[in-house]
C-alpha cells in the first residue's frame, strides 16, 4: 500500500506492505486492541476477518494496484491512496 501526500511546499510517500498490512493476524491485533480503547469497534467475527484478508490478497495478485482514494483540495494539495 501507497500513500502520496503532496502539498506546494512538500511531499511525503509513505509504503507499507500489503502482505503486512493485511495479515489475518495484524488484523486481529488491531481489532483487539480496538476494542480495548473504543466502543466504537464493531464486532467482527475472526472467520470475517479471515476472508477478508485471503480476498483483498486475492484481489491485488489478480488486478495489481489499485486506487483506493484520490482527494484533491482546492488549495492545490492531493492525497492518493494506492493498494
Amino acid at each position: 500500500m501507497k500513500v502520496s501526500i503532496r502539498s506546494r511546499e512538500r511531499s511525503l510517500h509513505i509504503a507499507v506492505p500489503t502482505r503486512m498490512l493485511f495479515s489475518k493476524s495484524f488484523l486481529k491485533f488491531g481489532l483487539k486492541m480496538g476494542k480495548k480503547y473504543s466502543d466504537q469497534v464493531p464486532d467482527i467475527p475472526p472467520e470475517a476477518v479471515d476472508t477478508l484478508c485471503d480476498e483483498i490478497r486475492r484481489i491485488k495478485r489478480k488486478r495489481g494496484s489499485w486506487l483506493l482514494a484520490d482527494i484533491q483540495s482546492a488549495d492545490g494539495e492531493n492525497i492518493r491512496v494506492i493498494l
